[in-house]
């Protein structure tokens, strides 16, 4: 077992499936499907744009995951 998530990453599992769709509603007609690295691309923004307060609902998420993985490998 590894290290629990981090806060980024627990942030881009939440929003992924959003960021996706809105990317395809307003997506060019000859081009549908968004690729993975620009579903990643718009979720960093979102990321950068959050602020402190916002990042900081994850970093408590990716510390009480991290916190459970630390548990299970101690047990």
């Amino acid at each position: 077992m590894g290290r629990g998530p981090t806060a980024y990453f627990m942030y881009a599992d939440s929003v992924r499936a959003a960021v996706k769709a809105a990317l395809v509603a307003g997506a060019d007609p000859d081009a549908p499907n968004p690729g993975v690295a620009t579903v990643a691309k718009a979720i960093g923004v979102q990321w950068k744009a959050l602020t402190d307060e916002g990042r900081a609902e994850w970093k408590a998420k990716a510390a009480a995951a991290g916190a459970a993985a630390d548990a299970a490998r101690a047990a």
